[in-house]
């Protein structure tokens, strides 16, 4: 598993440990609540499916997605997208954990999870940015160290003519 990834799964268990729980009542007239949102662990859940899964296998969910998705469903877009390894697919992925995120009507504890994806593509697209402008340096570099070695052979050939030449000038002297 790499390394951001761990960290970010510790993270996180950390997060639901840190839930706070009701305090005991009793159960007089007591209605149970049950949230319309899947809870932190089940979203866990989902995003660890998601890692087991292939690119081939994560497309073919992707397109099975409906458009029209409820928040859980977008959850699930984002983790989808985000174990692609496309600039593209994270950009999607950290807009979808954006929205999750901003949601008002999502419990305090899925919208800081979103928040951490949303960090973590993010820093991922921050990353890929990086190395593809490190590339680019290093390919302008490159360019510059052939056209240098280039240079370095015509000075060269040029010492040698001129070392022949002078070779040449002082055999006639002697003759």
């Amino acid at each position: 598993m790499p390394r951001p990834l761990t960290a970010l799964l510790l993270s996180l268990a950390m997060l639901v440990g840190c839930v706070v729980q009701p305090p005991e009542t009793s159960h007089e007239n007591v209605t149970a609540t049950v949230s319309p949102y899947p809870s932190v662990e089940e979203w866990l859940q989902l995003q660890h499916e998601a890692t087991t899964l292939d690119r081939a296998q994560v497309a073919e969910r992707l397109a099975l997605m409906n458009k029209d998705m409820d928040l859980a469903e977008q959850y699930r877009y984002g983790i989808l997208n985000q174990q692609l390894q496309t600039y593209g697919a994270w950009t999607v992925a950290r807009d979808t954990f954006q929205k999750l995120q901003e949601n008002a009507d999502l419990p305090e504890a899925q919208r800081q999870l979103a928040g951490i994806f949303r960090q973590y593509n993010q820093n991922r697209i921050n990353a890929y940015a990086r190395q593809q402008e490190l590339v680019t340096q290093q390919n302008e570099l490159q360019q510059k160290l052939d056209h240098a070695g280039e240079e370095k052979r015509l000075l060269e050939h040029k010492i040698q003519a001129l070392t022949e030449l002078e070779t040449a000038i002082s055999t006639r002297k002697e003759e």
